[in-house]
């Protein structure tokens, strides 16, 4: 079934469940993702700064910083999207592609591309798109089951 492992530190019992018994999702209107785009930055790059200086793992990994950095641009530019930070969205983009501009150029051109349009979009515009998008994938969903 599920393995329990049970520790006691201090006056608090710790145990390790070795299964998923919650779930989590983010969406444009929770809480996680309402956060101030700059905790978001910094926490994203904690996370690759932390890896990239490391003595061991960084020169494994010095060849993906570049890219990492770029991924990590892109994610928060959609994000900033998301929650309606036009302007912050292609901020991130442009530092996507100064970081790496080669990222351009291979297939995540398009990504970049569909991104940076989606960002002169009218908010009310991209939201009634968000609607029909659900609205349609709810009919599609009850006419396959």
């Amino acid at each position: 079934l599920f393995t329990v492992i049970s520790l006691t530190l201090i006056s608090y019992s710790v145990a390790y469940v070795a299964e998923p018994l919650t779930r989590y999702r983010a969406h444009s209107s929770s809480i996680s993702a309402a956060r101030e785009m700059d905790e978001e930055v910094k926490t994203k790059s904690r996370i690759l700064e932390s890896i990239f200086d490391d003595p061991e793992l960084g020169p494994l990994f010095f060849p993906l910083r570049s890219r990492a950095y770029f991924h990590m641009h892109l994610r928060l530019a959609r994000h900033a999207c998301e929650i309606g930070e036009m302007k912050t969205s292609r901020e991130h983009l442009f530092k996507a592609l100064r970081v790496y501009h080669i990222g351009f150029f291979e297939v995540l051109y398009l990504t970049w591309t569909y991104q940076f349009a989606k960002t002169w979009i009218p908010l009310p515009v991209l939201h009634l798109v968000r609607k029909a998008k659900r609205y349609l994938c709810r009919i599609i969903w009850h006419r396959s089951h």
